[in-house]
């Protein structure tokens, strides 16, 4: 970088900038293959370089991102840089307030793609950018879904058709991250929903608040009556909420589920809940 004044003093200004940049690319790309190998730190001297270069292209990036009128230009800029693997924090979260635009999902695809998603005990660039796009899908799938609809009812019910023809999403525990998204969004809204038919779904999925607990508990009660063992092992959150309820009706549940158990797992997990519940003398508070 020491004779690049002397390469760009016969350019314009627009192509000094990209001569700067790229010549910066080129850097942090080799800074960054020198302090980081396989994800660990083993040069803290070229490290401490790599910090100080890339802060003052984030400075740079941001002062273009405050001044620009159009914030998902200079963010895409960002992105394709190859030197760039990740977002500061004020592009990220600027990126995140414009999610319907189609741009946005271009950006964290982008930005999902530039390394690993997983790397040890903490999340990694790659799988940061990963979970914000697959809830920007997310997203989007929910306005699909609703699309049209004008009231809470309608789109509830838009909501409850969707799930009865996609019965993968009502499990407690989803397959994948991007279902997990997806159901995420869609049962939020059944939560704060008024509407009755919300109420059987909410309940299947796991998607259990103790307020709703408190709230339906009589249909909470009903639907875990016809639960197996097996079925109820699977519903942790019901279970959960079942013993938080302080109602004595569920004791005959569990006194059901534990001897129908069918792995020593679920036979002592039942067995230990019943113990607690008998020992905690529970009354029952049902109206």
């Amino acid at each position: 970088m020491k004779n690049l004044k002397t390469a760009t003093s016969l350019q314009s200004p627009a192509q000094t900038e990209i001569a700067v940049e790229d010549t910066e690319s080129a850097e942090i790309s080799r800074l960054r293959g020198i302090a980081y190998q396989n994800g660990r730190l083993v040069n803290a001297e070229a490290a401490d370089q790599l910090k100080s270069l890339l802060r003052k292209r984030n400075d740079r990036s941001l002062d273009e991102l405050t001044h620009t009128q159009d914030p998902l230009a200079a963010i895409s800029k960002m992105a394709e840089d190859p030197a760039v693997i990740d977002l500061p924090q004020p592009a990220m979260d600027e990126l995140l307030k414009h999610w319907e635009d189609p741009r946005a999902e271009q950006v964290l695809s982008v930005l999902s793609q530039k390394g690993p998603r997983t790397g040890g005990e903490l999340p990694t660039p790659a799988g940061i950018a990963y979970s914000h796009l697959i809830e920007v899908r997310a997203k989007k799938k929910l306005q699909q879904i609703v699309a049209g609809r004008q009231t809470e009812q309608e789109r509830t019910a838009a909501i409850v058709n969707f799930l009865d023809a996609h019965p993968d999403l009502m499990k407690p525990h989803p397959s994948s991250a991007e279902q997990a998204a997806v159901e995420g969004v869609l049962f939020d809204v059944l939560a704060k929903s008024d509407d009755p038919k919300a109420v059987p779904l909410l309940l299947k999925s796991g998607k259990i608040t103790p307020t709703l607990a408190k709230k339906q508990m009589r249909e909470m009660l009903d639907y875990a009556n016809g639960l197996t063992a097996e079925e109820a092992a699977s519903n942790p959150a019901l279970i959960e909420r079942l013993y938080e309820s302080g109602d004595s009706s569920v004791i005959p549940l569990f006194e059901k589920w534990a001897p129908a158990a069918k792995s020593r797992g679920e036979k002592s997990y039942f067995e230990s809940t019943l113990r607690e519940l008998r020992k905690s003398g529970n009354k029952s508070n049902q109206p």
